[in-house]
């Protein structure tokens, strides 16, 4: 089946006017031509992709990536069959997989036909449309995308539709496309790496001690609190660039870590590291609260529009006293328009109150990072939120650890 009668019968329209800049102006990676003219240009002048064309595709991953690792491994051998095949890779702007999969042609060195939808032009239905050959690499069921693939699966009843069989995702589409005639696709699981990464203590601390001490005998009034945080983006200090190429690659700096393993990267490094989230990309800072740690878990919330809780029961307390010798210090509260006529030199500590009225979190915070070799034996703690992960925290730990579990509410519903 032609190209042009596919992406017409699949519901793309096709009578939209050929920009007047014309090719030499449109088809650079940075700069995307118009579809479908762009897809009119290269049947009509195959410049300067006169090869074939395959597309990847695939669901929306979600906030975290520890459960899509397998996604990556399918974009990169999908990505290597174009480039066996000498085919282009068609990347539509918006789409779930544009990023990566810009990404993956330059590190792979796949040519790639960057193309922009234009208003009343479905990207999706684009992307699946007007490939040769289409891969799909993380197909969710009952999805936008697993019904366009069934569909071009119907019209085109050959062997140019792929989807990624995901074996352990229960909502995965691959069993019902592959009766609508999808070719599967299957890879083991058993190559992976591990996600754990046990490391030891950095050469600047000195040996773990292992202490365990009960979160009863502790007066947690008189410590600030920093929680950690499962990480499913790049690590502080990594670009989003950098992060990908980590991801596509198989590195470790593309692995995600629950809050646990990003709690005992902090003690294997020596470093709690800022970032500048909070205070407007500019000024680097590590965030702490004063409200003492079993009020602090026991009134965290599961926020469902960040589909995380606000506080995980990892992490670490420094003692008040010794916080302040270090230059930390309290946060201005404050309306948005007010940060303006907050020092330059303070505006580190500014917190703006708009919609959500933070003051209730009593925040403090030390700016930059905070190398823990400052931090004696005696002067802070480390917790964690599970007996199994007292052990290998202890391991790597100069601080008495804490199990801090009975301080957790769970409300139902909620895992």
């Amino acid at each position: 089946m032609l190209r042009s009668e596919r992406i017409s019968r699949l519901g793309v329209r096709t009578d939209q006017p050929e920009s007047r800049d014309g090719p030499e102006s449109r088809d650079g990676p940075g700069s995307p031509m118009e579809a479908p003219a762009a897809v009119e240009l290269y049947d009509a002048t195959g410049r300067p992709w006169n090869r074939q064309v395959y597309g990847i595709v695939c669901s929306r991953l979600g906030r975290s990536l520890q459960r899509r690792r397998r996604v990556f491994d399918y974009l990169q051998q999908a990505t290597l069959a174009a480039k066996r095949a000498g085919a282009a890779l068609l990347v539509v702007a918006g789409t779930a997989p544009e990023p990566w999969v810009r990404r993956a042609g330059e590190l792979f060195g796949v040519p790639v036909l960057f193309i922009a939808a234009p208003a009343g032009v479905d990207r999706d239905r684009l992307l699946v449309a007007t490939p040769e050959r289409v891969f799909g690499i993380w197909v969710r069921r009952r999805g936008k995308v697993a019904e366009l693939l069934k569909q071009r699966c119907r019209l085109c009843r050959d062997e140019s539709t792929w989807v990624a069989v995901n074996e352990q995702e229960a909502d995965c589409a691959a069993t019902a496309l592959i009766k609508e005639g999808a070719i599967g696709w299957f890879r083991p699981t058993c190559g992976s790496p591990s996600i754990e990464r046990p490391a030891g203590p950095v050469e600047s601390l000195p040996a773990a001690t292992g202490q365990v001490v009960a979160a009863t005998h502790i007066d947690w009034s008189r410590y600030l609190v920093h929680c950690t945080r499962g990480r499913s983006g790049p690590l502080a200090g990594q670009s989003w660039a950098q992060y990908r190429d980590e991801v596509l690659l198989g590195g470790d700096g593309g692995l995600p870590a629950t809050a646990a393993e990003t709690l005992r990267k902090i003690l294997s490094d020596g470093w709690l590291r800022g970032n500048a989230r909070v205070t407007r990309h500019d000024l680097p800072v590590v965030c702490w609260t004063e409200v003492p740690l079993p009020q602090w878990l026991a009134r965290r919330t599961f926020r469902s529009h960040l589909g995380r809780w606000d506080g995980e029961p990892y992490g670490i307390a420094v003692l008040r006293s010794r916080a302040i010798q270090l230059g930390f210090q309290p946060v201005i509260y404050g309306e948005a328009s007010r940060r303006e006529r907050v020092p330059a030199a303070q505006r580190w500590r500014f917190q703006a109150c708009g919609r959500v009225d933070w003051r209730e979190e009593k925040e403090w915070r030390c700016r930059g990072s905070l190398e823990l070799s400052a931090l004696e034996p005696e002067e802070a703690l480390i917790f964690v939120g599970a007996a199994g992960e007292v052990a290998p925290t202890a391991a790597l730990s100069r601080w008495p650890v804490v199990l801090v579990d009975t301080f957790l509410k769970r409300p139902k519903g909620v895992q």
